[in-house]
């Protein structure tokens, strides 16, 4: 495992079945490459014997790491949120000191591709790297917060699904007594809990990913705000090939009305222990939405692929 790869991920005792589902899209696309698996939890029952003997079953190695939560519990959350987003913050202080680097990714996630390029890149005197948050152009609301609160310019603030960590440098920057800091003082203004509060300290010093890493429904829209952002080929590649799917807000593949790359998702999860998995929430009502949504959502996609091909031939 001297050559593993590290990465990191939170979760509790309702995301071990996503965590599962994000390990294996990980494991499946990158089977020439060692993985050294960091799962950071509440309580060490949330990891089933059967999640452990899964990743085993690949001949990866997974720590489980027990969060004492009595600071986190202390920050605010909006509904929705497990207190787990708040783990990343945590992880310069809590992993191995010869540890210098580490991937970390949400549970909401499928990685759809080959990472090494994401591990290999050099983050120099970045703390940090991650893909630009290209939702906070579509909220008056978190361009005020951006403004007032954080004090950062729209182009420097991130979204944290996704993230690459130089553990030397925000361990010498004492990156989590910061984040816990300036959460204490704001904790009435936060909108996004871990995002906010690492990208305040941050302060837009962070290495740009491109699209490709992050990638979200979002990106199927034919808005033009995104290429002021990044190239048409990086917007392209995202939206064809992207290597990590992030689905970002609150709908997820295992709600019902979920439209998103649900097979993506359902396809990991056949390979899991959790592959008996059937929907809570599916009703007549979710069902008459979901085929809606289906409905209006293949017109999008078909506007957009128009879009792309016009893009192509330019």
């Amino acid at each position: 495992m001297n050559n593993a790869i590290s990465i990191a991920c939170g979760t509790d005792k309702n995301y071990v079945q996503h965590a599962a589902v994000m390990l294996c899209s990980l494991f499946e696309n990158n089977k020439d490459a060692s993985f050294n698996v960091y799962i950071l939890t509440e309580a060490e029952e949330n990891i089933s014997k059967a999640f452990l003997d899964f990743v085993d079953d690949y001949g990866h190695k997974v720590n489980i790491i027990v969060m004492h939560t009595e600071e986190i519990k202390k920050l605010p959350l909006m509904p929705g949120y497990p207190h787990a987003v708040y783990y990343p913050m945590f992880l310069p202080e809590l992993l191995p000191r010869e540890l210098e680097k580490i991937i970390y990714f949400d549970t909401d996630i499928v990685i759809n591709g080959d990472i090494s390029e994401l591990w290999d890149i050099d983050l120099g005197s970045k703390p940090l790297a991650a893909v630009r948050d290209y939702l906070v152009l579509k909220s008056p609301v978190q361009l005020r917060q951006l403004k007032n609160t954080i004090k950062i310019k729209e182009d420097q603030y991130f979204n944290s699904g996704s993230l690459v960590f130089n553990l030397d440098l925000l361990r010498n920057e004492n990156f989590t007594e910061k984040c816990l800091c300036w959460a204490h003082k704001n904790l009435n203004q936060i909108m996004y809990p871990d995002q906010d509060i690492m990208n305040a300290v941050t302060a837009g010093n962070w290495l740009r990913l491109p699209p490709k890493y992050n990638a979200s429904h979002f990106l199927g829209d034919a808005d033009n705000c995104f290429f002021n952002i990044w190239s048409q080929s990086e917007i392209l590649e995202a939206r064809k090939k992207p290597v990590v799917i992030h689905y970002i807000g609150r709908c997820k593949p295992w709600h019902y009305k979920c439209t998103y790359e649900v097979g993506k998702y359902f396809k990991y999860l056949e390979k899991t222990p959790w592959r008996d998995f059937k929907y809570t929430d599916k009703t007549i009502l979710t069902f008459i939405k979901k085929y809606f949504l289906s409905y209006y959502g293949t017109i999008k996609y078909y506007y957009s692929q128009l879009c792309n091909q016009f893009l192509v031939d330019r």
